[in-house]
């Protein structure tokens, strides 16, 4: 049978080296210090039973007394926030005396984990792309923990809602080839305050009213104009008169452009800019062109990018000939009499062209038809054709050469890298 405890001693050596001792009366194991001042104390403990001499020491426990660390969000900056944009930028301030050692960063979606990650112990941002929905709820939860071992949890609230982008802007240019260079670059997507008056992404309307395409949330009487977000990357689309669409490009980056080989000549047609977001809203724009020509295009090789322009011609404009003319089968009767006629419902569409070139280009020129057998071909009213294509290139003038083609269309392909 073990003795019964009589009484405790403790010792307490605080941070200022001060020993403070500590008497307990009876069989109790347990008590509560005071404790006057945070820092490193040390504390050790001995007892006696029904013999008045007290027992050995118990080995030093070493404890630290702290506050613990100290944290809150700064963005999003409350809770039930409304965030527009993506990537989303969470910020906080943490700090503590002993020295930030350990952060946890969780997202939380309907009590799930979005995003569970540590953050280095000096980091006081992190940012956030994928992995969120658009108009749902979300708890950010932020755990950090000091040198001392204590920790802190917080907690911020948020939606989100995301804005679209700013509309892109779109140049169109034609090249001396008859090719449409497209550049698309961001809209005006950002707020700003010049000379007492407000700039950004903003249109008036028909009625006379101010249209504000950027976020706008309001909280009493104070309102907060959100700048749009930017474009994260770019499709543009060639849109014909007949509605047919053709994808030129995808994911280009703001500034930068596609070269369209083969634009219709002469007609209206438009090009359509599509931006999307990091969050993947988009906004889209459609811009109306003309690529304007006196005469026609022939377009060799595999993309499309070897050009011969037929704009000019001795004695007059370009000359242009077309005979479309619809296939017919002859079908034979057993019993004899005439044979009889019937149409395929092929047709079959054979051009002429006519033109001058210059003796410069003629090596040019007389090398495209010798090295290929097809191009595209586009006449001077918004016609374009895939055919079979020679040409006769004699010397009409002492600087000059006529240029006669003969073509005869085939099925319609796209030049190589394109759709």
């Amino acid at each position: 049978m073990l003795p019964i405890q009589t009484a405790a001693q403790i010792e307490l050596i605080q941070p200022d080296g001060k020993t403070v001792p500590h008497l307990i009366s009876g069989p109790t194991s347990t008590t509560s210090l005071s404790l006057s001042a945070k820092g490193t104390y040390r504390l050790r403990v001995r007892t006696k039973g029904a013999d008045p001499s007290w027992g050995a020491w118990s080995e030093y426990a070493v404890f630290r007394v702290a506050d613990p660390p100290q944290a809150f969000f700064t963005t999003p900056a409350e809770d039930g926030e409304a965030v527009v944009e993506l990537p989303l930028r969470v910020a906080w301030t943490a700090v503590d005396e002993t020295g930030i050692t350990f952060q946890r960063l969780r997202l939380l979606h309907g009590g799930s984990a979005v995003i569970d990650t540590l953050v280095g112990a000096g980091a006081r941002s992190h940012k956030i792309a994928p992995g969120l929905e658009n108009r749902s709820a979300y708890l950010l939860v932020l755990t950090v923990r000091g040198g001392s071992s204590l920790s802190t949890t917080v907690i911020r609230s948020f939606s989100t809602d995301w804005l679209v982008p700013a509309t892109p802007i779109v140049n169109v240019s034609y090249s001396d080839a008859l090719a449409a260079v497209v550049t698309v670059r961001d809209g005006i997507s950002e707020f700003s305050v010049r000379d007492h008056k407000l700039h950004g992404p903003m249109a008036m309307t028909p009625e006379g009213n101010i249209r504000i395409r950027g976020g706008m949330s309001i909280k009493g009487t104070r309102a907060t104009v959100h700048s749009l977000p930017t474009c994260a990357s770019f499709d543009i689309e060639r849109v014909l008169a007949d509605g047919s669409m053709l994808l030129l490009a995808s994911g280009l980056k703001s500034g930068q452009s596609v070269i369209d080989r083969l634009p219709p000549l002469n007609v209206g047609f438009s090009y359509v800019a599509r931006g999307y977001a990091a969050s993947g809203t988009t906004s889209t724009i459609e811009v109306g062109t003309v690529c304007p020509c006196d005469g026609f295009a022939l377009n060799f090789g595999p993309d499309a990018s070897e050009v011969v322009v037929g704009d000019r011609n001795m004695g007059g404009p370009p000359r242009y000939s077309a005979s479309p003319e619809r296939e017919r089968d002859q079908f034979h009767f057993v019993g004899g009499g005439l044979p009889m006629g019937f149409e395929s419902g092929n047709l079959s569409m054979k051009e002429s062209m006519e033109f001058t070139i210059e003796e410069d280009d003629y090596l040019r020129v007389r090398g495209l038809f010798g090295r290929y057998g097809s191009a595209w071909v586009r006449p001077h009213l918004g016609d374009r054709g895939f055919a079979a294509v020679t040409g006769t290139l004699t010397r009409c003038a002492p600087e000059d050469y006529r240029v006669s083609v003969s073509t005869k269309r085939e099925r319609w392909r796209e030049p190589n890298g394109v759709g």
